[in-house]
């Protein structure tokens, strides 16, 4: 079979890829430059293992597990009341501060305001956690990683966050609590389930 490429002096098709010289003229041939390969994935041939995580045995058992949501709404509740009690501290602080020393009402105010945001923020997400359905996807676990935010003069918060990937190949990044990122591990293939656009439970199938 015969290489696409040609001589430049005579035209006549390189007999092989291998070929250097031209057979006819002897002039040199042009140099087919070669995308590099794609590095392989270090998670492996991911198209068979999903299929392979697709006709597994547990997969009835898996599509059927409802992820128990107690303990993160118990856990969310405590963070609501910890919330009302600082908005309210700090508003009173805040009018404190305005009658006798108003210049340095500044940080109540600011930590009345955070604490108000961060309030309504834990409460919508309890109530979208309880009022969604549960949404499964197989996946595969990327990456994890944690974000500290706040601190100085606000308590710090600490959120955790897992990118997975699906079977068309699509990546997105969730948030997640902390009992649930203390289990997963980059490679991991499994079910992934899903309440109020939170990452709430993964069950890890071996593939």
């Amino acid at each position: 079979m015969s290489d696409p490429r040609s001589c430049s002096n005579c035209g006549a098709l390189a007999p092989s890829a291998s070929a250097r010289q031209c057979e006819f003229c002897g002039s040199g041939l042009p140099v087919e430059e070669r995308a590099p390969a794609a590095p392989p994935s270090p998670f492996g041939d991911l198209a068979a293992r999903f299929e392979e995580l697709e006709r597994h045995a547990n997969m009835p058992l898996l599509q059927a597990h409802e992820p128990e949501i107690g303990k993160l709404v118990a856990g969310n509740t405590c963070g609501v009341i910890f919330l009302v009690l600082w908005t309210t501290m700090a508003g009173f602080m805040s009018l404190g501060f305005l009658t006798v020393f108003p210049c340095m009402a500044v940080v109540p105010i600011g930590m009345t305001i955070l604490g108000g945001f961060l309030l309504s923020r834990m409460l919508k997400r309890t109530a979208s956690l309880k009022s969604s359905p549960t949404l499964r996807r197989l996946a595969l676990v990327v990456d994890e990683r944690t974000s500290v935010s706040g601190g100085g003069n606000s308590s710090a918060t600490t959120s955790h966050f897992a990118t997975l990937e699906i079977a068309d190949g699509s990546r997105q990044e969730y948030e997640t609590h902390d009992q649930l990122a203390g289990m997963l591990t980059p490679g991991d293939m499994g079910m992934a389930y899903f309440r109020g656009g939170l990452f709430i439970d993964f069950k890890r199938v071996r593939v």
